[in-house]
């Protein structure tokens, strides 16, 4: 097992890592990799969108906090759908 300057044991080991990731990579299907690049995606844009515009976004909280737990509440039920198709 590899050790950090301290001597003691790594917390992250690189090259094991890398080997699951590659392990992983082969043996997903294309359907779920798809799905999940898209679920992740959606919500780093709508992440980035919120940051971004968030000044916006507090000055008119009474309006948009009912539009966001709407949003956020179906885009709970499309990435739940997609996982499950996905998992079929």
């Amino acid at each position: 097992m590899p050790e950090n300057a301290q001597g003691g044991a790594e917390l992250f080991d690189s090259e094991r890592e890398a080997e699951l990731a590659l392990h992983y990579l082969e043996n997903v299907s294309t359907h779920e990799l798809w799905t999940q690049t898209f679920c992740v995606s959606v919500q780093v844009l709508l992440r980035h969108f919120l940051i971004d515009n968030r000044k916006v976004l507090i000055t008119y909280a009474d309006f948009f906090g009912s539009k966001l737990r709407t949003l956020h509440k179906l885009l709970l039920t499309l990435f739940d759908s997609f996982y499950r198709a996905a998992a079929e």
